[in-house]
């Protein structure tokens, strides 16, 4: 896996391997284990989802839980690159302006579908390096609708 990190790459070739997989791999080779002693702590929430709740899910819908997880998650990564290619042409009528706001032309993405524009939103939002911190699902939802919705007559798209 391969993801840029504040400027910085950041590869993990292992990170969709299995533990005992990796394990069994440097038992051949003769090759010691390394457990980071930060991963038992369960004060990070990635922690403790692999701490706890992982093994709660797989007792509870069997060994090949986190397989699927993991399919999941290919999954989601190649939708998010379909909608990357997909949203791209969507980025010109993002506009950053020098106060720091953003122009969005947003008669030009009356006929865009919304899950487009919405993804074209949060790119353009991620490029101006503006805080995600507090959004969610729904605020994302409710900034697209914004942009889609049409405007009354006496304010037209020409004024605004």
């Amino acid at each position: 896996e391969f993801r840029r990190v504040l400027f910085r790459s950041l590869i993990r070739p292992l990170l969709n391997l299995r533990r005992a997989v990796l394990r069994d791999y440097l038992a051949e080779i003769d090759q010691p284990f390394r457990i980071d002693s930060s991963n038992q702590s369960n004060l990070f929430l990635r922690n403790r989802i692999r701490n706890q709740l992982l093994p709660l899910l797989v007792s509870d819908f069997g060994d090949e839980f986190p397989e699927r997880m993991l399919g999941l998650a290919r999954d989601a990564r190649e939708i998010h690159s379909l909608l990357d290619q997909l949203s791209g042409p969507l980025l010109q009528h993002f506009a950053p302006l020098p106060d720091g706001g953003l122009r969005i032309q947003a008669d030009q993405l009356t006929n865009a579908p919304s899950q487009l524009v919405r993804h074209a939103l949060i790119t353009t939002w991620r490029k101006q390096g503006w805080s995600e911190r507090d959004l969610t699902a729904r605020h994302w939802q409710a900034l697209g609708e914004l942009v889609l919705r049409p405007l009354p007559e006496k304010i037209g798209r020409a004024h605004v």
